[in-house]
């Protein structure tokens, strides 16, 4: 094996590391902010749910709510804090909500694809350094 094959050989396993840094940390930080993101969009699905559920359940003659009127989430246990619903919002049923799907577009909202191109950089980078210096290896 030639010295430019060995040069050019150890500048691609060098971009492989270096490459390998931003993607691990910045691809652990992505995943972070979509599950977190996911979370809290099942959280806020969870307490619609249960204020449908709460509303939905009164009959009409039991106690007439304006569709402008907000409902405490807290004072009919659906929350631990003091978020309000509209009750226009609570008698209709939420959508489904995929919990997957909400986790997909959190990656995508992440700094995840601004990653890899910073990724893709670096490699490209130092093998291009590495073409330089094993030209001038001989």
């Amino acid at each position: 094996m030639s010295a430019a094959q060995r040069v050019s050989r150890d500048f691609h396993r060098l971009a492989l590391f270096l490459a390998a840094i931003p993607l691990l940390l910045g691809g652990s930080l992505s995943i972070y902010i979509a599950f977190d993101l996911a979370s809290r969009l099942w959280e806020q699905h969870q307490k619609l749910v249960c204020a449908h559920e709460h509303v939905a359940g009164k009959k009409l003659g039991e106690n007439v709510f304006d569709q402008f009127d907000t409902v405490n989430l807290k004072q009919i246990g659906c929350s631990n804090s003091d978020d309000t619903v509209t009750v226009g919002e609570a008698r209709n049923p939420p959508p489904n909500l995929n919990w997957f799907a909400a986790f997909g577009s959190g990656l995508l909202l992440s700094p995840l694809p601004q990653i890899l191109i910073v990724t893709l950089v670096v490699y490209v980078l130092v093998r291009a350094i590495g073409w330089v210096i094993g030209g001038f290896v001989t």
